[in-house]
């Protein structure tokens, strides 16, 4: 029973705006402790605006999915302060024109 009443971990890809951004105030609001996390912490201000504002369970981390090492170190910050992840959302995205470039060699 004791498991039931945990709280629990949410981690939030591409939250700096958008559907990332809502998702992790959503998760925040819902009374889940929710890492918003995005590559530019410097494009954080605004939710973290709502979240003192609101008094909401959220912070943010800087993590980058294209990097193998981003993904750890948020993965063992999170773990380490936690314990645990309950909930991933993979919302971060790359524009497609970067892939095109990528991909093409342009």
């Amino acid at each position: 029973m004791k498991d039931l009443q945990r709280q629990q971990i949410a981690l939030v890809t591409g939250s700096s705006s958008g559907i990332g951004f809502e998702t992790a105030l959503t998760l925040a609001r819902n009374g889940i402790y929710t890492f918003a996390t995005m590559r530019d912490l410097n494009k954080s201000k605004e939710i973290l605006g709502y979240a003192r504002k609101d008094s909401l369970p959220l912070e943010t981390l800087c993590l980058d999915v294209t990097d193998e090492h981003s993904i750890l170190d948020a993965i063992n910050l999170i773990i380490g302060k936690k314990n645990q992840i309950d909930i991933l959302v993979n919302n971060a995205s790359l524009v497609l024109s970067e892939l095109c470039r990528k991909y093409y060699q342009l």
